[in-house]
């Protein structure tokens, strides 16, 4: 259940980029999902089989207030870049009126399961449990590749930046 806490915190990350959440009810929101997160984990911990949580400042892209981190997943280099490509999707194409909705709607499916995915998978204590989410965020990042050559082919869409960061992203799941 320490994953799906991970999980509700990254849906409150998605709630903020798409502007559904203030920071101020997205704080609320993940500091009582890390209060279960910390009896969980006390648990865990008298099973001796405890992690280190971060302390160190976080930020969501397109907000300018700095948050602490709530979860361990949230100062993981991959976990920002996933969030830095949310965020340019929705803005780039999620949200825009003028583009057919199956780009915007597949966009936004495999941009939330690679950052649900990755947020689920650094929940789980056994290493062939955090794989099987692991390979799925990997899988909707190279299917989002792919999407997001379709959309630089079909609606003359500047990606090379985004491709960039998917490709790195890609990267340090193959790792």
């Amino acid at each position: 259940s320490l994953g799906s806490v991970y999980e509700c915190g990254a849906c409150l990350d998605i709630a903020c980029i798409k502007q559904l959440l203030d920071i101020r009810a997205t704080a609320h929101g993940k500091g009582l999902l890390e209060s279960a997160a910390k009896q969980e984990f006390g648990l865990r911990k008298s099973w001796e089989l405890g992690m280190r949580e971060e302390t160190a400042e976080y930020r969501c892209p397109n907000l300018p207030q700095q948050r602490r981190i709530y979860f361990p997943h949230e100062n993981l280099h991959v976990y920002r870049n996933a969030l830095d490509i949310f965020s340019w999707l929705e803005s780039a194409v999620i949200t825009q009126q003028d583009l057919p909705r199956k780009y915007a709607n597949d966009s936004d499916k495999l941009a939330t399961s690679i950052l649900l995915n990755l947020a689920e998978g650094n929940g789980r204590f056994a290493r062939a449990d955090r794989r099987v989410f692991i390979t799925r965020a990997h899988s909707s990042a190279c299917n989002l590749l792919t999407l997001v050559d379709l959309l630089e082919a079909n609606l003359v869409l500047e990606v090379d930046s985004m491709r960039r960061q998917l490709r790195l992203l890609i990267k340090h799941l193959d790792n």
